[in-house]
């Protein structure tokens, strides 16, 4: 069991700055949370893996539509450099082939972008937990 002096690390892959800044910022808000690192794409974010071996996260809200790579050809690339990092899907893309497709390469939730601020840090709570979550438009 975590300790509640030690936040939960949480990163961010996500292309448009208005969404990452406002996304990170309420989630720091809260206390359990910690965001430490956000990316504008893929490629940054493996890079700065590769280049900091200390680097950590607990849970990574990951977009679909990225430049380069997207999210879901991301997830394998993510999932052999951060050891026990749960993906959290936090994207537009609410068609079934696509959550299929997270899901099965590796992501554990899938939330929609039209989820309030605090569905979303509901969604890291249940995660946090050990569980999955569903936006309930998705589901």
């Amino acid at each position: 069991m975590m300790h509640s002096n030690n936040p939960t690390i949480i990163s961010m892959i996500e292309d448009m700055t208005d969404i990452r800044e406002n996304v990170s910022k309420y989630i720091a808000l809260h206390d359990e949370f910690e965001v430490t690192q956000t990316f504008e794409s893929i490629e940054s974010f493996i890079h700065h893996v590769d280049v900091s071996p200390k680097f950590h996260c607990d849970i990574l809200l990951l977009d679909v539509g990225l430049p380069g790579k997207s999210g879901i050809e991301g997830i394998p690339d993510i999932l052999t450099r951060v050891n026990g990092v749960d993906i959290i899907m936090l994207t537009t893309y609410e068609e079934e082939e696509v959550i299929l497709k997270s899901i099965c390469a590796g992501a554990c939730s899938y939330i929609s972008k039209k989820s309030s601020l605090t569905q979303i840090v509901d969604a890291i709570r249940i995660v946090k937990m050990g569980g999955s979550y569903m936006s309930p438009s998705i589901a």
